[in-house]
């Protein structure tokens, strides 16, 4: 039984300030934000120092291949010893990439259960229960189909565009080429215009997730086919204007960090020559030491928080798109698969 009530109507000033006004209170939002970045930081210490040393001995293998084949292919062996330190770091890349999502699914289910079931659960407010599981699952679901309908659309333009430009340099035809050029970049922006139109229509289809306790990818079609242009609009502030307060901040953060951590001059230490192998061992092990270590993890979390705070917010706006009672079509008794989509 959800405790959340619903809104009789779409507000803009209440749909990009949700965030800021969960049942919760104010900090529960900064309590999801503050907490999921910690938990990743965790993440990047235990597995991205092994990632980073995988690197720097891969970047010392090509060099040694380099000076020592002076010239002369190498064989496959060689080739894949070089590579063999980038595949373990791709294996603890992609390790790292799905329990940051599974966290980021934890840190929306939050929001979604302070706003549609009032819970809290105080100073830690996340878990990764069956609610966290249907909200990763729908976040992968979409992601699949919003990353092939980019593909599609990507490949048709360039199709399209071939064949027009093809025809064209045949009949060897200036104005049939500029209204290609003319057709290829209306038909990008109007594949662009529907990407966006069916990704905002998506988009809520999490928090139904957590309202209605259902795993449903699709459950947000219905509901949202009135709602898509001012979803849009209320996206593209916060989105807008969360990324250039978060870049420019970040950009002090590291810049700080760069210059106060003392890297770069560790990297103009480091000595380059033709017949001299560097050796990238010592860097790395200064360049994972407490002293530089502790200040970027510092950095990384400050950027995760207000990175968190910002998703929060969109993901507080798909949570009032899915408790607003908009129009007849939004009916609750008309969404599912038999409603108008």
């Amino acid at each position: 039984m959800s405790d959340y009530t619903p809104s009789p109507s779409f507000d803009f000033g209440a749909a990009t300030g949700q965030g800021f006004n969960l049942p919760g209170g104010k900090s529960y939002l900064l309590r999801v934000a503050a907490w999921s970045a910690l938990l990743v930081v965790i993440i990047y210490a235990a597995l991205g120092t092994p990632i980073f040393k995988a690197f720097a001995a891969m970047i010392q293998n090509v060099i040694e291949m380099e000076i020592k084949l002076s010239g002369s292919d190498p064989d496959p062996a060689q080739v894949f010893a070089m590579m063999a330190p980038m595949f373990r770091a791709m294996g603890l890349m992609a390790v790292i990439g799905l329990l940051q999502m599974a966290v980021f699914a934890a840190a929306e289910t939050a929001i979604y259960r302070n706003l549609f079931h009032t819970e809290d659960r105080g100073i830690f407010p996340l878990m990764f229960g069956m609610d966290e599981l249907r909200v990763f699952g729908t976040r992968l679901v979409i992601g699949f189909i919003l990353g092939g309908l980019s593909l599609v659309g990507y490949l048709g333009v360039v199709l399209i565009g071939a064949l027009i430009f093809s025809l064209a340099a045949g009949l060897e035809s200036g104005f049939l080429a500029a209204l290609g050029g003319i057709l290829i970049f209306s038909a990008a922006v109007a594949a662009l215009v529907a990407f966006v139109w069916i990704a905002i229509r998506l988009a809520p289809a999490s928090a139904y997730a957590v309202k209605d306790r259902v795993f449903n990818p699709f459950a947000s079609w219905a509901p949202m086919k009135g709602l898509v242009w001012p979803a849009i609009g209320s996206f593209l502030i916060l989105y807008v204007v969360g990324y250039f307060i978060l870049s420019f901040v970040t950009m002090i953060i590291f810049f700080l960090f760069v210059f106060g951590s003392g890297i770069m001059g560790k990297l103009m230490r480091l000595e380059l020559s033709d017949d001299v192998i560097p050796d990238f061992s010592v860097l790395a092990d200064q360049l994972t030491s407490a002293g530089v270590i502790l200040p970027l993890l510092i950095a990384i979390f400050v950027s995760l928080f207000l990175t968190l705070i910002w998703y929060s917010t969109m993901w507080a706006l798909w949570g009032y798109l899915a408790k607003v009672k908009q129009t007849p079509y939004s009916d609750p008794q008309t969404w599912g698969p038999s409603g108008e989509g």
